[in-house]
């Protein structure tokens, strides 16, 4: 006997009764946890509007796993962590998208933008989280093009520390240091010059 729950369209269906082995049904389709399978003979509008669903549910899955541990984490104390266990995720990724639906508020996210979009702006100011995440959508940023316009506006908000007024002493040295010459790739190891560790360069002279 299968028992079905219907919620505005997703149903829930098992054919034991158990909680355990309970399958998502959306429009005409059932969503197994290793892919999708047709009930009888979808249509065209019925297989179009499972695609909605799916791509829907792509883009929010992380965020409704991170409210979801935030409102567990208020709601129900200690029992919610033995509810994380049973996810099966690392802890990393149930950290993370707690934090970032912690700190970005339901009406500033956006659903035409992906989860790691959100998380890069996570640690922003609000302000700032709402204009990036706006921006990103008008411009149609990648992620990679969203992490690049942050660290340009971190590094435009890096105030220049005022000089010092009237003359003043200059001294600039660049001694041969004793360096990994490995990490630059331009370079050779060992470097083509003969170098100082730094107690010699400590113990020189400036003359």
């Amino acid at each position: 006997m299968i028992q079905i729950e219907q919620y505005e369209g997703l149903t829930n269906a098992s054919t034991d009764g158990s909680q355990d082995n309970k399958e998502l049904i959306y429009s005409s389709f059932v969503l197994h946890d290793t892919g999708l399978s047709p009930l009888g003979n979808p249509s065209f509008e019925q297989w179009l509007e499972v695609g909605r669903f799916i791509k829907k549910a792509a883009h929010a899955s992380t965020l409704w796993l991170g409210d979801w541990i935030n409102y567990g984490k208020i709601k129900y104390g200690g029992k919610y962590e033995r509810a994380l266990q049973e996810t099966g995720l690392d802890y990393g990724t149930l950290k993370n998208a707690a934090y970032t639906a912690r700190n970005i508020e339901l009406s500033d996210r956006s659903d035409n933008l992906s989860y790691k979009h959100h998380e890069l702006v996570a640690s922003l100011p609000k302000n700032q989280q709402r204009q990036l995440l706006r921006e990103a959508e008008r411009k149609k940023y990648s992620t990679r093009e969203l992490q690049q316009r942050i660290q340009d506006l971190k590094k435009f908000q890096v105030s220049t520390p005022k000089m010092p007024e009237g003359v003043y002493s200059v001294m600039y040295a660049d001694p041969p240091w004793d360096i990994e010459a490995l990490i630059f790739t331009k370079w050779r190891s060992p470097l083509p010059y003969p170098t100082m560790t730094l107690s010699e360069l400590k113990a020189g002279s400036i003359r």
